[in-house]
């Protein structure tokens, strides 16, 4: 998985990965993330440091991929042979 500084994320830690955050510090096993932690309520943009793991981000077609979804395996599990 790629990151970089100014990415937009979400995190499954911060409101079910409903959040959208932007990466704005970067260490081996954790990102900084710049955004609203209030719930939308608030409106007040705050920083925190979450961990690598649990990171969702887009991909070039804008859409969002968990990598711990197992979406790809379940979906080949039950594929079968076409008739």
């Amino acid at each position: 998985m790629e990151i970089y500084l100014g990415q937009k994320v979400r995190h499954k830690e911060i409101y079910n990965g409903k959040e959208i955050m932007e990466v704005v510090g970067l260490k081996k096993d954790e990102v900084l993330l710049k955004g609203d932690y209030s719930g939308g309520t608030h409106a007040v943009e705050q920083e925190s440091w979450m961990p690598i793991k649990g990171l969702i981000t887009q991909n070039i077609w804008g859409t969002w991929i968990d990598p711990d979804d197992d979406f790809f395996e379940r979906i080949t599990k039950n594929a079968g042979p076409r008739d």
